[in-house]
């Protein structure tokens, strides 16, 4: 417990002795976690897009099939 009292009266005496200096240091931790995130999140979002865009070929090919084949658009459909 005293540990952490410690810490945090540590903590508390930077903050007052260099708050511009301390307020930085958030801002970049803050900024890279944020360019993280962001970058974790185009890359899923790249990934669903490339996915989507197969099963839209996937779908139109399959749909293609199925009317070279003779069976009415509303066959079709239900089908899909």
């Amino acid at each position: 417990m005293q540990l952490v009292i410690a810490d945090i009266r540590n903590k508390a005496s930077e903050i007052i002795v260099a708050e511009n200096a301390v307020r930085e240091r958030y801002f970049q931790l803050k900024n890279q976690s944020v360019n993280l995130q962001l970058k974790t999140d185009s890359a899923a979002l790249k990934k669903s897009e490339k996915r989507l865009s197969e099963l839209e070929k996937l779908i139109q090919a399959t749909f293609e099939k199925m009317i070279l084949s003779g069976l009415s658009p509303e066959s079709s459909n239900k089908l899909i």
